[in-house]
């Protein structure tokens, strides 16, 4: 019997190993914001503007800093944290923004050297503020061109002084500015419609450090070795006699053949010897100083040369002539024919009623406050001038003004008197041709929305506390 014929049994194929699970890839570093634009608009707009700035002198040095501190510094900070940084809270906020308080300190200093010109000053406090852009969401290039027109007012009259002063350096200077911060505000609409962007997913702004810039390696050959210099020649040998010869000139303590000279051969010690000499006379300059003049001459007050409190007691037909007064406070009573106010400077003036006219010339740093009634105000080249008056001639004052500048006028508002509204006056205008006839317009830096904002002065008390006072009384 046959045996029956064993089938091999299946041997089971053991099962591939499963794949062990990799290790999880860490998160690549974000990399940082590709800022080579923005170098190419330092180094195209804001290097000029700072080499201008210290073409002008000395002095306007620390107007080149702000420059460089604000473009080519902080702002670009700004623009790296936000691409990897969380949005800094407000105590992070106002480290960031250190910087800019360090500005406005310099221009305080040069606000308070009476030497610098002001206008400098002003445009440039307009031009820092601009720097808050970064923190306005909905279209901030509108708040940049809003601080380009308020500086374009101050570098206007930079501009004008420098013609009649036949000086190019600040007309280039403004040219700079102006087209730094076109420039900027272009590059905000194009880049940041909705305001500077941080990183949400980003590091915390208080752990950010910036990556070290790596060192490449030079691009070019380096340049070729100096060739050494030739040998100097060699220096002969003294003499073997030299030491002996010499000794026996000079002696043995190196003092022979020298004369000893008597004291009255001394010019220090013997005056008569400086008797030729000429001493230049140093030239003192003598500043002449009139004397302070306050009388009635028939019918004019003449209040000449103050420098402290004068009250006077007009009548209708009088005339007040205040002339070459410097930090003089000076009251009027009663009801005279008209006020004159001319070459003053820091002078304060205080009537009841003036029935023509209040004229204000050549000052600078002036007030004048009426108390009861004025119709007409005309000032002629005066740098600063605020007049104060009261709501009942509000309708009826007419101001004139020509060759002027940083004027106000302050008034109580309709709603409540104690509340005191002080506006400036226009001192620029534009000026268009339309069918053959020239249209002169106020400039859109005197609209209502745009003044207060930029002056926002309302007082809460009358001013006559501390005009109509002089200081001590």
């Amino acid at each position: 019997m046959a045996k029956p014929v064993s089938t091999p049994s299946v041997v089971e194929q053991p099962k591939p190993a499963e794949k062990a699970p990799e290790p999880a890839k860490p998160a690549p570093a974000q990399p940082a914001n590709n800022l080579d634009w923005y170098d190419k608009f330092v180094e195209q707009f804001v290097v000029p503007v700072v080499k201008a700035s210290n073409t002008l002198g000395d002095k306007f040095v620390p107007i080149g800093e702000i420059f460089d501190t604000l473009f080519s510094k902080l702002l670009k900070e700004i623009l790296q944290k936000a691409a990897v940084c969380k949005k800094p809270n407000e105590t992070e906020m106002a480290t960031l923004f250190a910087p800019v308080k360090d500005c406005n300190t310099k221009l305080d200093a040069l606000n308070r050297d009476r030497d610098f010109p002001v206008n400098y000053v002003k445009a440039m406090r307009e031009i820092v503020g601009s720097i808050f852009w970064v923190n306005v969401n909905d279209k901030p290039e509108n708040m940049v061109q809003e601080c380009l027109n308020s500086a374009t007012f101050w570098i206007d009259r930079i501009r004008k002084d420098a013609k009649n002063k036949m000086d190019n350096k600040p007309m280039e200077w403004s040219k700079l500015v102006i087209a730094l911060m076109k420039e900027l505000i272009a590059i905000i609409s194009d880049r940041f419609e909705i305001g500077v962007e941080w990183n949400a997913s980003g590091c915390e702004f208080s752990a950010y450090k910036p990556d070290p810039t790596p060192i490449s390696a030079p691009s070019t050959a380096p340049p070729p070795a100096v060739p050494a210099a030739p040998a100097a020649p060699a220096v002969p040998a003294p003499p073997a006699n030299f030491a002996a010869e010499l000794q026996s000139l000079v002696g043995a303590n190196g003092v022979r053949n020298l004369r000893h000279v008597e004291k009255s051969e001394m010019s220090h010690k013997n005056p008569a010897l400086r008797g030729n000499v000429k001493m230049e006379e140093k030239k003192t300059t003598v500043v002449m100083t009139k004397p302070p003049r306050c009388e009635l001459v028939q019918n004019k007050w003449m209040v000449e040369n103050q420098t402290e409190k004068v009250e006077l007691e007009v009548k209708m037909n009088h005339v007040v002539y205040i002339v070459n007064c410097v930090g003089c406070n000076v009251i009027i009573k009663g009801k005279g024919k008209s006020v004159v106010i001319d070459g003053c400077k820091k002078t304060t003036v205080v009537f009841d009623s003036c029935l023509s006219t209040l004229e204000v010339v050549n000052c600078k740093q002036c007030k004048a406050q009426c108390l009861v009634n004025l119709h007409v105000a005309a000032i002629d080249k005066t740098d600063g001038f605020t007049l104060y008056v009261p709501r009942s001639c509000v309708d009826s004052l007419r101001i004139t003004t020509s060759k002027s500048s940083d004027m106000n006028v302050s008034f109580p508002s309709e709603a409540d008197e104690q509340d005191w509204i002080e506006l400036p006056i226009p001192e620029q205008y534009v000026h268009t041709i339309q069918k053959d006839k020239l249209k002169t317009e106020v400039s859109d830096l005197y609209s209502c929305d745009v003044c207060c904002k930029r002056n926002g002065k309302r007082r809460k008390t009358s001013p006559s506390s501390s005009v109509g006072r002089a200081p001590g009384s």
